[in-house]
């Protein structure tokens, strides 16, 4: 529930000061999903932590973020995916 309101904030123009906390709610989501080998939504959790990033001007954190995301994607075999990551990785 955390997670769902730390994206609804992100999403509705929530406060940056707050980026920090939803950063963490978004990579604790993303290692959740990979334990309980939900592989596809930590690869989505992961892109939007480095969409969420790149907004922000973190690039180095967002590149990071993205790759994983695209490399996540990759191993599961999710067509467009990876490309989709990658070339948000790429305008960074």
């Amino acid at each position: 529930l955390e997670l769902v309101h730390g994206i609804s904030k992100l999403l509705l123009g929530g406060d940056p000061t707050s980026s920090g906390a939803i950063d963490q709610l978004l990579t604790e989501a993303a290692d959740a999903y990979g334990d309980l080998g939900l592989l596809f939504d930590r690869a989505r959790s992961l892109l939007i932590l480095g969409r969420k990033q790149r907004r922000l001007r973190k690039w180095a954190a967002a590149r990071v973020a993205l790759e994983q995301a695209a490399t996540a994607f990759s191993e599961i075999g999710s067509q467009g995916w990876p490309a989709l990551a990658r070339g948000d990785s790429d305008h960074g």
